[in-house]
């Protein structure tokens, strides 16, 4: 009995932590674009 749930929260956590990579991922994903992007447009503001 307490194996099992010992065994069961090593899966949740181990889901837990796919989760978490992939949220960080998406945020990377989207943040990282719209940095690039702002930083683009200020620069652009700079030279004029």
């Amino acid at each position: 009995m307490v194996l099992e749930l010992l065994h069961n929260r090593r899966i949740s956590c181990g889901m837990i932590k796919i989760l978490n990579c992939r949220l960080i991922w998406i945020v990377l994903w989207e943040t990282v674009p719209l940095m690039i992007m702002s930083s683009l447009f200020y620069l652009m503001m700079i030279q004029k």
